[in-house]
């Protein structure tokens, strides 16, 4: 199941160890397949 476009999804990205990098609170989905889901964030915090 992949998110909706349109939708709102938080974002986490994690560094090549693995370990946790950044937070994003709130991110748009523009696109979702298979292979990607592409977000787009407009004055979001990051925790």
């Amino acid at each position: 199941m992949y998110p909706t476009v349109g939708s709102s999804v938080h974002i986490q990205s994690f560094k090549h160890d693995g370990s946790l990098h950044r937070t994003w609170c709130k991110g748009f989905v523009l696109e979702a397949d298979e292979d990607r889901i592409v977000a787009v964030t407009d004055h979001a915090w990051v925790i």
